[in-house]
């Protein structure tokens, strides 16, 4: 799979940002409404897509920066045509916070399994998860792209969780997985 553009300066931005400035706006802004949390991330991956020249799709009540309404995923990149409205997926996001406990594995795998089927560049899993099973839910995570006979090499996964907000520092784990 050829990868999209400025790839690594993608993940620099991205990185920085889950590393960064998610936990000290949350915690800044005294945000404990997930569904608020949800909205800052989608927003802020949002922006990076223009800056980097993507469309981006989401829910427009969520990310300013829509192109369009979401298709499939939380958040996409897309690279179209004149003759084609889907060229590239440089970028494909679920997010998984909620105020719900009950469920929420199944939500993140079921969340986690549409990242798998894409053929983008980028596949990005954002999720809250109470430590120290943060830490094993990601292992699940890759354990699953491990054992799909769809897993190209070259894919790459990053997968974010943090634990419940307040969000400290030490609290978030940024795992990096490549096929």
């Amino acid at each position: 799979m050829r990868h999209a553009p400025k790839i690594e300066d993608i993940q620099k931005k991205v990185y920085n940002f889950f590393t960064n400035d998610f936990g000290r706006y949350i915690n800044s802004k005294g945000i404990q409404s997930r569904s608020e949390v949800k909205r800052y991330i989608l927003e802020t991956i949002g922006s990076y897509a223009h800056e980097f020249g993507y469309k981006v799709y989401a829910e427009k009540a969520t990310c300013f920066y829509a192109h369009e309404e979401k298709w499939i995923y939380d958040l996409h990149w897309r690279v179209d045509s004149e003759f084609s409205r889907l060229v590239r997926l440089p970028l494909v996001m679920e997010v998984v916070s909620d105020e719900e406990h009950y469920g929420r594995d199944q939500r993140i795998t079921d969340s986690f399994l549409k990242l798998m089927q894409s053929k983008a560049d980028i596949r990005l899993m954002a999720f809250e998860f109470e430590y120290p099973e943060l830490e094993n839910m990601q292992q699940y995570l890759i354990n699953l792209i491990e054992q799909f006979e769809g897993t190209q090499p070259g894919d790459c996964y990053w997968i974010v969780g943090w634990e419940n907000v307040p969000i400290s520092v030490n609290g978030l784990k940024f795992e990096n997985y490549r096929a």
